[in-house]
């Protein structure tokens, strides 16, 4: 409606108390948006008439005056506040409309009307009221979203309604500076919890209103404000997973409020006065704020990318507007660190450069065509020889920056951008400075890591032949040794220790742990690793390859194992930690006894004897000591003695113990027994009589317990059980020789001395065994508990079947009378459970087999 035409109806209106009531509603009615905008058109031109008392008939007088201000400020209580709580409600209609269009028209009606009502009042202290009414309906409970919010409280507004009738309330509050930085306060927190669409509005609505209607002091304040708090948040929030949506969020603020944080120093200087030109908060100043930009350009959203980008323009821009050094030399020497952004005026030249190629590199690699990245690698080169031949004093370029254009191609959803991105970093030959590898060690454990576990990058490049090593396993080998060799001294072990904790710490494939290991185990040998080194690398082989393919799990193993004796501190691991380790290492895939292998870890134990930390040992009487040298031979005799150590009272019924334990002392016997001859041969000793001494001694424990298995019923069943375990694993790990091998007297000592040692065991055991297996055995777990009989039976015969010159009456009449034992049953009635029944088959079938077999050596 024309101004013209509205200032005339109002000139010529007598009574001006009945159009006012008339354009009113009731609180209990919803009035079309005509009705809200007419009376809104209403009190703005009243508000603008002069004030008179000389009879004037368009003029006010004072009295009329203050009943018209008194109606307004009415109409803010009984009419604005009230519908605007409908509307977010969602009550009444939307007059044919969409209910989302209806609810905007109708909200953009009533703001205007309130904002009417308040410049006619001109009274701070109304407005404040009203902006304490609203401001609640910004505080969110918690686990409350913006869709569950409206009409949730007395008398609160929906989020999207209270950001706009806040924003026609905050420019009358300018001088009220406790309520605007509430109000400001809970801005910010919105931005935190609330949908990008409602943050961009906040920060335009609010922020932004804000910032215009203060004055310049009170807008540096307000910025200095909002950065620290935005920071302040994205570091709180750096470790968690929510890290990239804080990242995003920050970048959305930042680059709206771009142009109050980066104002030309020119502008500024021309329009502010000289006391307040440098009043603004500099965010190039903020460590947290290089942060959130470098987190920005790797972001997995590209539009956090392009801000990301953005901002960092500006700052290039701004810097060289200024033609200022940054930061300035007032910097203290020890902040120098945690500065990831300088600026020289004297090489403004080169800055401008080296940021336009970076900027160029980072738009490029948005692209995820290889021919449209492959160009650019150049520029790459171009950005790592500028940072590394900068060296005249502190360097301008961080050694972060060019971690971002790698980690872009990594995240590169071409395969053929992300290998590009691995080769060029393998061939990076400025990490051979200690500075560069020291900045990129975090990188190589992190983002690098990620990336090599992904099996593709392995495959063969034309050319090669099968059985040929990958190309890029080759370069890792490589990068691995220089990287290494080229880091701190007391950076390494932390280095490797979170290498190897991240093969430990995720799914990882065969093929990328095979070829790390094979680089790990080409660094040179150097004490780095720990007891938390082999907890991470048990982690590694009970976790992470548990799942593997056969071949290439112990094709790691070996690799691992020679890292691990390379790289193995041996002053600050105990003879518990190794073997611990070592009983992962499974014989049937990378460590057999006899093997260079098994040879070479021989050699390093017995070298290291006596620089190991001593462990502490529990005696029989509860008291711990520690012994002043720790050999092999001492912590072999403690752990058998620490194993066969079994309550008299412990329960006959308890499942098989843990074979785990069997496992660890049959490998450590072995070891000893075998360190020990290898000593004495290198010694020019008689080998033979060594071992079989030392071993007899180390067996004594063992063998005095199975020779009581049979004529002493008071024995602990799980003593029983665990010295089985142990004999079987003992057997397993020598296995029998072959008869060929007997003729040709091509002897193996220890497996010739535990022959002959476990023959003079061999009948008490059998005897056990079969008075187990013909009735005592009734209960579930004793499924399990006979097939650790069987399987010593079977080791037992397999040995008996290589020395023809001592056959024990096992197969003549032991597996008959077993055999005799299992038809009964399972031909009478007595086969009412189905357990029984289970272990009667597998009895059967395990002396049918054993039977067939003797008969078949015999003949």
């Amino acid at each position: 409606m024309s101004s013209i035409l509205i200032n005339a109806l109002l000139s010529s209106c007598h009574d001006r108390d009945t159009l006012f009531n008339t354009l009113c509603w009731t609180t209990d009615s919803w009035p079309d948006t005509e009705r809200v905008e007419a009376l809104t058109t209403f009190i703005d031109g009243i508000g603008k008439l002069p004030q008179s008392d000389d009879g004037d008939k368009v003029a006010f007088s004072t009295a009329k005056r203050d009943i018209f201000l008194r109606k307004v400020e009415s109409i803010i209580w009984t009419q604005c506040l009230p519908l605007l709580l409908k509307v977010s409600d969602g009550d009444g209609a939307c007059k044919g409309k969409s209910v989302q269009d209806g609810r905007a028209e109708i909200t953009n009606a009533v703001c205007r009307l309130l904002s009417v009502c308040i410049n006619t009042l001109c009274d701070t202290a109304v407005s404040g009221r009203v902006a304490r009414t609203v401001l609640p309906s910004f505080q969110l409970t918690d686990g409350e979203t913006e869709e569950e919010h409206p009409g949730q409280g007395e008398g609160r507004l929906g989020i999207d309604v209270a950001i706009e009738a806040m924003s026609v309330i905050l420019p009358t509050l300018s001088s009220n500076e406790e309520l605007t930085t509430s109000i400001l306060s809970s801005a910010l927190s919105c931005i935190k919890t609330l949908s990008d669409a409602l943050v961009s509005k906040i920060t335009v609505r609010l922020i932004f209103t804000l910032l215009n209607s203060y004055s310049e002091d009170r807008i540096a304040s307000t910025l200095q404000f909002i950065l620290q708090d935005l920071c302040s948040w994205h570091k709180s929030d750096s470790s968690n997973t929510t890290s990239p949506v804080v990242t995003g969020r920050t970048l959305l603020c930042f680059t709206a409020l771009s142009d109050y944080l980066f104002s030309p120093a020119k502008l500024q200087q021309h329009t502010l006065p000289q006391s307040l030109s440098c009043t603004r908060p500099d965010p190039r100043r903020s460590l947290q704020f290089w942060r959130i930009l470098q987190d920005g350009l790797t972001h997995r959203d590209n539009v956090s990318r392009k801000r990301a980008l953005y901002l960092l323009k500006r700052c290039v821009a701004l810097s060289e507007d200024e033609a200022l050094e940054f930061p300035s030399s007032s910097v203290s020497s020890e902040d120098n660190e945690e500065i990831i952004f300088r600026w020289a005026p004297d090489r403004s030249k080169l800055l401008r450069e080296f940021w336009e190629d970076y900027a160029l590199v980072m738009e490029t690699l948005e692209e995820n065509q290889i021919h449209v990245v492959r160009p650019v690698l150049n520029r790459i080169h171009t950005l790592i020889q500028t940072a590394a031949n900068d060296s005249q004093g502190v360097s301008l370029f961080h050694p972060s920056w060019l971690l971002g254009v790698y980690q872009r191609m990594f995240h590169s959803e071409n395969k053929s951008v992300m290998r590009e991105g691995v080769d060029h970093l393998l061939e990076l030959q400025v990490l051979r400075r200690p500075a560069f590898a020291q900045a990129f060690s975090q990188f190589i454990v992190g983002p690098f890591m990620d990336v090599m576990s992904e099996s593709s990058l392995f495959h063969r490049t034309a050319g090669q032949s099968v059985g040929e090593c990958p190309e890029l396993g080759v370069k890792l080998q490589v990068f691995m040794v220089t990287f290494f060799s080229s880091l701190p001294q007391e950076n390494r072990g932390p280095v490797l220790l979170q290498l190897v904790q991240r093969l430990g710490s995720q799914h990882w494939c065969a093929v990328p742990v095979l070829f790390l290991s094979r680089a790990l185990s080409h660094l040179p040998p150097c004490p780095l690793l720990g007891p938390d080194g082999l907890q991470a690398l048990r982690e590694v082989l009970r976790c992470t390859m548990i799942t593997h393919q056969v071949l290439l799990r112990g094709a790691a193993q070996c690799f691992l194992l020679n890292s691990t004796l390379s790289l193995t501190d041996v002053t600050s691991v105990t003879l518990d930690d190794v073997f611990s380790l070592l009983v992962h290492f499974r014989a049937d895939e990378s460590l057999p006894r006899g093997t260079p292998l098994w040879n070479q870890l021989c050699d390093w134990l017995a070298d290291s004897e006596g620089s190991f930390i001593p462990c502490d040992r529990e005696s029989a009487d509860g008291t711990s000591t520690s012994p002043e040298r720790e050999t092999v031979r001492g912590y072999v005799q403690h752990q058998m003695e620490f194993f066969l150590r079994v309550p008299a009272g412990a329960d006959q019924t308890d499942s098989v113990p843990d074979p785990g334990e069997a496992e660890l002392l049959a490998k450590a016997i072995l070891l000893c027994v075998d360190i020990e001859g290898r000593t004495q041969r290198r010694s020019g000793g008689e080998e033979t009589a060594g071992v079989s001494g030392g071993m007899d001694s180390l067996f004594r424990p063992l063998l005095d317990t199975l020779s009581r298995l049979h004529t002493n019923v008071y024995l602990p069943l799980r003593k029983t059980d665990k010295s089985l375990q142990l004999l079987l694993r003992l057997l397993q790990l020598t296995p029998a020789r072959h008869p060929a091998a007997v003729e040709k007297e091509q002897e193996d000592s220890v497996t010739v001395s535990m022959e002959m040692l476990v023959l003079g065991v061999v009948e008490p055991i059998q005897e056990f065994i079969l008075r187990r297996l013909s009735g005592e055995l009734q209960e579930l777990c004793d499924v399990e508990r006979a097939e650790l009989y069987l399987s010593v039976l079977k080791e037992v015969v397999l040995m008996y079947s290589v020395l023809e010159w001592n056959h024990s009456k096992v197969q003549e009449a032991y597996f008959p009378r077993l055999l005799r034992y299992v038809l009964r049953i399972l031909e009478a009635d007595q086969v009412q459970y189905y357990r029984i029944y289970l272990l009667s088959l597998r009895l059967l079938s395990f002396t049918s087999h054993f039977i067939h077999h003797w008969i078949h050596v015999s003949v």
